[in-house]
């Protein structure tokens, strides 16, 4: 990624995994419109896949994001009719519990997606939870709260379309560290948190 700490640049969030890791597209290149644009196109036209294998890249429709996707078959239990995957531009994984109907969803990746680079960036917040005398070492229960805290957070700014600013910290290969910030690009989104003394930043 071509990019330089202090710099400040819009993304959309696709899942939030932890308090402090989040997974995003960035709006730096048109590649996922791109890429959304093709399969929309030529996917459904696609050769089905009956057998998927693991290790197998392929498009699917996805029910709850009702839209084609890539995907990668990480284990398929024929016997259970179960499938891992991972979702590509998402950055997570599924557990597909497969009808017959859903067997003749899995379709060939349209040849000018192949080699579209991965869409999925991981945000890491450099954020730290403040140390609780209180909490017995119960890490699990206070990572939950700080969660649903930062999420909170995260729904109450949204800015037009969806879309976030991160002004950067550092940047790697596919993590990029930084802070969410306000529409304006001046303000932490989460910086209340701080003040109620849950986390540091």
């Amino acid at each position: 990624l071509n990019l330089a700490p202090g710099n400040i640049i819009q993304c959309r969030i696709q899942s939030i995994l932890s308090y402090n890791k989040i997974i995003v597209h960035l709006n730096l290149t048109p590649s996922y419109e791109v890429l959304v644009n093709i399969l929309k196109k030529k996917a459904d036209s696609q050769q089905i896949v009956e057998m998927p294998r693991d290790g197998m890249i392929l498009c699917m429709y996805h029910d709850v994001i009702k839209d084609w996707i890539r995907i990668e078959v990480l284990k398929y239990n024929d016997d259970k009719d179960e499938m891992l995957i991972r979702l590509i531009d998402f950055g997570i994984e599924e557990l597909l519990l497969l009808s017959e109907e859903d067997k003749t969803k899995f379709r060939c990746l349209p040849a000018e997606t192949v080699n579209i680079p991965c869409q999925a960036v991981t945000l890491m917040l450099p954020i730290a939870p403040v140390d609780d005398d209180d909490d017995d070492g119960n890490t699990e229960d206070r990572d939950e709260t700080l969660m649903t805290l930062i999420v909170e957070c995260i729904l109450n700014s949204e800015q037009n379309d969806g879309i976030y600013n991160i002004r950067l910290r550092c940047v790697s290969e596919d993590v990029i560290h930084g802070h969410l910030m306000d529409e304006s690009g001046t303000n932490v989104i989460y910086e209340n948190l701080e003040r109620e003394k849950f986390i540091t930043l």
